[in-house]
């Protein structure tokens, strides 16, 4: 697992720093619930989610379809000028 960038360690600092204790539970809570959207979202990534590539193959772009909950498919035409800005909005 990689180290935390900074910009994630600068906000449990500041969410660690609060001194009032009627707001520690929620601090607790939010605390674990940031720290589970991050491992996630790590995780994600580590599994190309959120990756642009060009599949030309059918059976494969069938398996990455039905394997996950969410994609983008992006039927791509060489010479369409609108298809190549699409592509470039996406990468």
């Amino acid at each position: 697992m990689s180290p935390p960038s900074d910009d994630e360690d600068a906000l449990f600092d500041a969410l660690e720093s609060e001194s009032d204790p009627a707001l520690a539970p929620y601090r607790a809570q939010r605390l674990q619930q940031l720290s589970s959207e991050l491992t996630r979202a790590k995780q994600l990534r580590n599994e190309d989610h959120g990756a642009c590539s060009e599949i030309r193959d059918e059976k494969a772009l069938m398996e990455i379809v039905t394997g996950t909950k969410w994609s983008v498919v992006h039927f791509f035409k060489d010479g369409f000028w609108r298809c190549g800005i699409m592509d470039g909005h996406l990468e």
